[in-house]
């Protein structure tokens, strides 16, 4: 069975490193620092997304806005 797909947005570079190590085994890790990084891969398989509240440009409710505008479920 194939990995199921998680977006992981996060822009503490510390915070996105170690949630990698932990998921990373068990899933594909889509991996953004920021909410155009994660807007760019809208376009791949998306399963979950884990999304930071605070981002710069866009707090992470904006940003699963606009995501689910470019992947309605």
């Amino acid at each position: 069975m194939a990995k199921k797909s998680i977006l992981l947005v996060e822009d503490d570079a510390a915070v996105r490193y170690s949630t990698m190590e932990l998921i990373g085994l068990e899933y594909n890790v889509l991996e953004a620092a920021n909410s155009s990084e994660a807007i760019a891969h809208a376009g791949k398989p998306i399963d979950i997304a884990l999304i930071d509240y605070m981002l710069p440009g866009m707090n992470g409710l904006d940003l699963l806005g606009e995501l689910r505008k470019l992947k309605p479920a």
